[in-house]
C-alpha cells in the first residue's frame, strides 16, 4: 500500500494541489517573479499625495520639474515649487527614485 503526499497552496478562495514540494516551490517562485513594474520618475511625472513627507506636509498632486541623482524639484497644484533631497547616505540614487515611484499612482481606498 502506497500513500501519495500532496502539497497545497491557498490562493484567494481557491486551493491548489501539487504533487511534490518542488512543484509547489516552483509555483511560489513564479508568483514572486511577476512583480508589478514601477513607473519611472522623470520630468513631467505626476506624484500623488504625501510622498512620505519628502515635500513637507503637502498632500497636493505634484509635477516633477527637474531631478538629479539625489534631488528632485516638483511644483504642486498651487504653483509652488518644492524641493527634496536624498540626505540618507545609505540610500542610493536608484533607491531614492524607486521610493518616489510608489507615489506615481493615485491611492485607492
Amino acid at each position: 500500500m502506497s500513500t501519495k503526499t500532496e502539497w497545497y497552496a491557498r490562493v484567494g478562495d481557491k486551493v491548489l494541489v501539487f504533487g511534490s514540494a518542488n512543484d509547489l516551490n516552483a509555483f511560489y517562485a513564479s508568483l514572486l517573479a511577476v512583480a508589478p513594474a514601477k513607473t519611472e520618475v522623470k520630468v513631467g511625472t505626476t506624484l500623488y499625495g504625501y510622498c512620505g513627507g519628502a515635500f513637507g506636509d503637502d498632500y497636493d498632486e505634484k509635477r516633477v520639474e527637474a531631478l538629479g541623482a539625489d534631488w528632485i524639484v516638483v511644483r504642486n497644484s498651487k504653483g509652488q515649487p518644492l524641493f527634496a533631497a536624498n540626505d540618507d547616505p545609505c540610500t542610493t540614487a536608484e533607491g531614492f527614485h524607486d521610493w518616489l515611484a510608489e507615489y506615481t499612482e493615485p491611492k485607492r481606498d
